[in-house]
């Protein structure tokens, strides 16, 4: 018992893998409350009043009043900088341009957060991979798994996907303690047998929109159908390949049809708005021995902003760019025409991309985004 009483953190806890005994012995709370004292119970740095709550927690309550394990958990949650307050405070920072915020990418890697996937078989054996890396843009994440052995897919009866924020201990991956937080779990029966093209279901996103209603117009005859801001961007698991910023959409009531509201960000029209795409519409891929490239095919990453410049629609999708049945005549570009499309319950988003040969270069000349008005009713409190 010595001997765990002057074992370091790391060690303390990887002992606990080596037998039951071993294990009720190292979540001992004298123990872990000396290592939590310290190293946090005299530290300068402590303001006063986290100063006053630690010198309580060490004098006043006795260590058999805390449930087993309670100062393992108490040193685990301070050494992984577990402060809510702080990283919700630099979340509140708004980026104009996404409505989203800021600084998402750098708190992630401040909280040095990860992700996993599990996945279960028929059988119900299961498994669990790291990521191998991801991708940041400024509306979203990409995730990327290139390792491992993965069983076949028509083998797999369910999918999750964990957030991961584990402790910084000097222990084996496999068993270094953390939190997980289930973001989504997909049922591969259903989704096989569902009609809903890639990227379609409910759950492919996990962000939910802010329950911000706008103040109520009654003046306005054209309230919610203008003031929208859209930023939009298509990339791959390695770079950006087309991005732009659309503010003051409008939809005349004229336009309305079929239950949507029509913003047109491109119009064909006017070649002056028609942006490049500056890589080809691809998704690289990597395992452990290959890697290869999925032809016109990228993700989409939208947010539409309402007049209050709060987020109304966010979409983060792969889309796949295909050959139109019908090239509309253009004196302005001659080369194949190409679509990508996205729908959900929520609205609709239509690209027309065209291929100059000469150029080997693609153009977006057509960009138009279709909102359901039963989602513009709700939201703004009309009867379109």
């Amino acid at each position: 018992m010595k001997i765990l009483w002057n074992l370091d953190a790391s060690s303390l806890y990887c002992i606990s893998y080596v037998s039951k005994l071993f294990y009720k012995l190292a979540k001992n709370n004298g123990m872990w409350r000396k290592k939590y004292s310290a190293k946090y119970g005299e530290s300068k740095k402590l303001k006063a009043k986290h100063m006053d709550e630690v010198v309580e927690k060490l004098s006043v309550m006795k260590v058999q009043e805390r449930p087993e394990g309670y100062w393992r958990r108490l040193y685990f949650r301070t050494i992984a900088g577990n402060n809510h307050t702080k990283w919700l405070k630099e979340l509140r920072t708004i980026n104009p341009y996404t409505g989203l915020p800021s600084h998402t990418e750098r708190v992630l890697r401040e909280q040095r957060v990860a992700w996993e996937i599990t996945v279960c078989d028929k059988s119900g054996c299961e498994g669990t991979f790291e990521q191998s890396h991801t991708y940041y843009s400024d509306s979203s994440v990409t995730v990327c798994w290139s390792n491992g052995s993965w069983p076949a897919f028509h083998q797999l009866s369910t999918l999750q996907l964990h957030g991961v924020k584990k402790v910084p201990l000097k222990c084996p991956s496999a068993i270094k303690p953390g939190w997980w937080s289930l973001m989504a779990q997909l049922d591969i029966d259903t989704i096989s047998k569902s009609s809903q093209v890639k990227g379609g279901d409910r759950l492919v996103i996990p962000y939910t929109i802010p329950e911000n209603m706008p103040p109520f117009d009654d003046v306005d005859p054209n309230y919610g159908l203008h003031g929208y801001t859209l930023h939009i961007t298509l990339h791959n698991t390695v770079t950006e390949i087309m991005s732009g910023h659309f503010p003051e959409l409008f939809c005349r009531k004229g336009q309305i049809h079929e239950g949507f509201i029509q913003l047109n960000a491109i119009i064909r029209s006017k070649q002056s708005q028609h942006t490049p795409l500056s890589a080809r519409v691809s998704l690289p891929w990597r395992s452990d021995a290959l890697e290869g490239t999925v032809k016109n095919c990228c993700m989409m990453s939208l947010t539409l902003l309402d007049e209050t410049q709060m987020p109304f629609w966010c979409v983060s999708t792969p889309v796949s760019m295909v050959l139109a049945n019908e090239e509309p005549f253009s004196y302005d570009y001659q080369g194949q025409h190409f679509l990508i499309k996205y729908q959900d319950a929520e609205g609709k988003v239509q690209m027309d991309v065209v291929r100059l040969e000469e150029q080997r270069q693609f153009f977006l000349i057509n960009l138009v985004i279709y909102i359901s008005t039963v989602k513009v009713n709700q939201h703004f409190g009309r009867a379109y």
